[in-house]
């Protein structure tokens, strides 16, 4: 038998998922923030070098670490990374 004191607690951690988001190469399509189910995503009033509105990052906080947005993305303009216990992994 198994006494309680036998058994081993495991510790969650918490697990902060942030898009990251390379404005030189977003055009502003909005294709990421239309598949992004928490919405954290919408345009941007603000013009990379090539001219083009890129994507703003609202709410990060309410992500849920789908990577929707990475994968819709048809410039490769987002990447993810995910923050474990304060540190920032990618």
């Amino acid at each position: 038998m198994f006494a309680a004191r036998d058994l081993a607690f495991e510790t969650r951690k918490r697990h902060t998922f942030k898009p990251v988001i390379h404005a030189d190469r977003c055009k502003g399509c909005g294709i990421c923030a239309a598949f992004c189910p928490e919405k954290i995503l919408v345009p941007g009033s603000h013009l990379n070098a090539h001219g083009y509105p890129v994507v703003k990052l609202v709410k990060g906080a309410l992500c849920s670490g789908c990577r929707r947005c990475v994968l819709m993305c048809p410039d490769l303009a987002i990447t993810f990374a995910h923050e474990e216990n304060g540190s920032c992994a990618s």
